[in-house]
């Protein structure tokens, strides 16, 4: 399934990467909670610098795989 350049909602065209980022972003979101019950903050170096790295690599991949 490739995703479009552009997408219309209610008639405004929003970069497809846009509402890709904003996806990304909620799991991002549960996936960090999910990891900081679990205590695995405690193996990285600097969190906030982890959670950062997660997120562009999860959204790069994405964008390569879903782009056309």
């Amino acid at each position: 399934m490739l995703l479009p350049a552009e997408l219309s909602i209610a008639g405004v065209y929003v970069p497809g990467l846009l509402v890709l980022g904003v996806a990304l972003l909620l799991v991002a979101w549960a996936l960090d909670a999910v990891a900081g019950r679990a205590g695995l903050y405690r193996y990285a170096w600097h969190p906030s610098l982890f959670r950062l790295a997660v997120y562009v690599g999860a959204f790069a991949a994405l964008g390569l795989l879903l782009l056309p």
